[in-house]
């Protein structure tokens, strides 16, 4: 009876267009602001071009992206707690050290690497 039948995900193109859509504009217009709002005065104290502002905003977009597909394999591998506890230590220590950083190559470590 609960069999699935082959036309059943026939409009899943549907989901898929929306998930694109979602990671092409979502994203990058609620993550520009947030970051000129919390390091505007560290990228005015430390010089910070608009090439290492970029930077830090790809490799967030990256290792967000990336990190995406291990989520997976690790809540079958561990707990789901596991992976929420790891996800929520990493995304902390990030901040913690965007917020004692004093060069922008900590800033691209700390927000690019561990928050993303």
């Amino acid at each position: 009876m609960n069999a699935l039948k082959k036309n059943d995900f026939k409009e899943g193109w549907v989901i898929i267009v929306a998930a694109v859509l979602q990671y092409v504009f979502g994203y990058p217009a609620t993550i520009l602001p947030m970051v000129e709002i919390l390091f505007g005065p560290k990228y005015q104290s430390f010089k910070t071009s608009e090439t290492e502002k970029a930077v830090i905003i790809g490799l967030f977009t990256v290792f967000m992206n990336l990190v995406s597909i291990f989520v997976g394999p690790m809540v079958k591998s561990r707990s789901s707690s596991f992976v929420a506890i790891l996800a929520t230590s990493c995304q902390v220590s990030g901040l913690v050290i965007c917020a004692f950083s004093n060069s922008t190559a900590l800033i691209m470590i700390g927000f690019g690497m561990l928050v993303g």
